[in-house]
């Protein structure tokens, strides 16, 4: 393979989670080794590209047989018994990891428009902050209508077997608990549940964080009468 000239190709794709940069670093390794010389893959990402991460190998690539769950990767340890981050996505560091979400960490104003619950716009607060060693992110939000009630979240990764990259626990004023799943890719925020009880709902949160990292939109929808609707919107600015 030869161009003979400088060629630049471009990987774009306006959802999250598209796959864009694992395909850019995959098509930077063939042309590499393809045509030789040096080949340059570039993040155009403003906020924090994950490249870097995902490009940076600490121990040895393994062939494999073994199915990991969560990265749909195919392989090996030399014990016999994988982990995800023994996979060769976690080699990659494709793997998702809790200082992924460094980018909502702060502490933001939110509008809540909710026309099914009340007429008028409602304010409010959301924080979210590290608890120490940077494990567990600590988030809190409170409204000024009271009939939405505080609430305060436990975000932290996810064990390999579960759904999700992220597991969120969810208590609030009402002395309700629910356990949520989250990720967090290209700027897509989202969070998920399912029912545990006959009256319970289903319930997903997604919203999409803007290039500056100074606002967020989203949309909350839950299934009633066994079909998903809006519930309501929020947005959210960096105070």
């Amino acid at each position: 393979m030869g161009f003979g000239r400088p060629v630049s190709f471009v990987v774009a794709n306006p959802k999250g989670g598209a796959g864009k940069t694992p395909v850019t670093l995959l098509l930077a390794g063939a042309f590499g080794v393809a045509r030789g010389g040096g080949v340059l893959a570039w993040d155009n990402n403003e906020l924090r590209g994950t490249m870097n991460r995902a490009a940076s190998i600490t121990a040895p690539l393994r062939r494999c047989a073994t199915s990991c769950r969560r990265c749909r990767i195919w392989c090996r340890s030399r014990s016999g018994t994988a982990t995800c981050r023994d996979t060769c996505a976690g080699r990659l560091g494709l793997m998702p990891d809790i200082k992924d979400l460094e980018p909502l960490i702060g502490r933001w104003r939110q509008i809540v428009d909710a026309p099914r619950h009340v007429e008028e716009k409602v304010e409010g607060d959301m924080t979210l902050e590290w608890l120490r060693d940077e494990k567990v992110i600590l988030q809190r939000s409170i409204a000024e209508n009271p009939m939405f009630p505080e609430g305060v979240v436990l975000i932290m990764a996810a064990d390999e077997d579960a759904e999700g990259d992220f597991t969120a626990h969810y208590f609030d004023s009402r002395a309700v608990s629910r356990v949520l799943h989250m990720s967090f890719q290209d700027g897509v925020w989202k969070w998920w549940r399912h029912a545990t009880h006959p009256d319970d709902f289903d319930q997903r949160f997604e919203g999409t964080l803007s290039e500056d990292g100074k606002t967020i939109e989203s949309s909350c929808y839950l299934v009633e009468d066994g079909e998903w609707i809006h519930d309501f919107d929020v947005t959210y600015t960096r105070a």
